[in-house]
């Protein structure tokens, strides 16, 4: 549990951080394909707002679906007897691709407007995959006699 926390919690905040940013350029992208001129300061002041105006939405969510998709890896890889690197990134993935799946059922729709494309879905997906990572490197096994 003292690598499981924090390991969890970087993981969440990465992918939070990583898939918001995606979808606003995203987004931004695709306004300027339709003509409106998006300048870098707008692109900065959307980003920053993005990022605070997701934390009570997308974060929550993004923590519950990642925490389910790390404990679900980590019992498969036990249940294998294999390394839990591996999964511990297709779980990111996943876990994120789950969510977005779920909101789209439940919801009718993706309430994020920069994930409901294919491109929209892939990048959450990597972010999801990036917290992955990050999970693994925290939960990778210490080498004995190292001094911590």
């Amino acid at each position: 549990m003292r690598r499981w926390l924090p390991g969890w919690l970087t993981a969440v905040v990465l992918t939070y951080i990583a898939g918001s940013i995606a979808m606003t350029q995203l987004v931004l992208y695709d306004l300027s394909t339709l003509g409106v001129a998006v300048d870098i300061r707008t692109r900065f002041a959307t980003t920053l707002g993005d990022l605070a105006g997701l934390v009570g939405s997308y974060l929550p969510l993004l923590a519950i679906a990642l925490g389910v998709a790390f404990v679900v890896a980590g019992a498969l890889g036990r249940l294998l007897g294999r390394s839990n690197g591996f999964l511990y990134l297709l779980a990111g993935a996943l876990g994120v691709a789950a969510l977005l799946w779920i909101l789209e059922l439940v919801l009718g729709l993706n309430p994020l407007s920069g994930a409901r494309g294919r491109s929209g879905f892939l990048l959450q997906m990597l972010a999801g995959l990036c917290g992955g990572y990050v999970f693994s490197r925290f939960m990778a096994p210490r080498a004995q006699g190292s001094s911590a």
